[in-house]
């Protein structure tokens, strides 16, 4: 077991916010120190493989960031953007997401997702990038 593969996966993990095994294949670091690092208490899972920090200090917003790495091409919409932007004092019980019209649906039990779909062009109209707990 090497310590620098350890503290390599340390550091991706507190520069991606929310890491996920596959994430280290462009790393060249094998997935199992995942596990070994979660093992020693460097690094902590807070979902089905999803990792964060252990110094991480997650915000009031941190499901939809663990939502957007779990579903990719998707953007944060209707009341859950709503509530990301403070316009309503409504807060949904499961994360808003709109994927593509032509997109596979996403298989996923926590969080809890309501999908919707929407065309190519209504995907793209307003849209705002916000980083959510280290994730886009």
């Amino acid at each position: 077991m090497s310590n620098a593969r350890l503290a390599d996966v340390v550091r991706l993990v507190k520069k991606a916010g929310i890491l996920r095994p596959r994430d280290l294949q462009s790393h060249g670091i094998p997935r199992p120190y995942l596990r070994m690092a979660a093992d020693k208490g460097l690094v902590m899972r807070v979902g089905r493989g999803l990792y964060v920090a252990r110094s991480s200090h997650p915000t009031q917003h941190h499901t939809l960031a663990q939502a957007s790495k779990r579903v990719p091409h998707r953007i944060v919409c209707l009341l859950s953007a709503l509530r990301f932007h403070d316009l309503t004092t409504q807060s949904p019980f499961q994360v808003w997401l709109a994927i593509s019209d032509k997109a596979r649906l996403p298989k996923t039990d926590s969080p809890p997702l309501r999908i919707v779909r929407f065309s190519q062009k209504m995907l793209a109209y307003g849209v705002q990038e916000h980083r959510i707990d280290g994730v886009y």
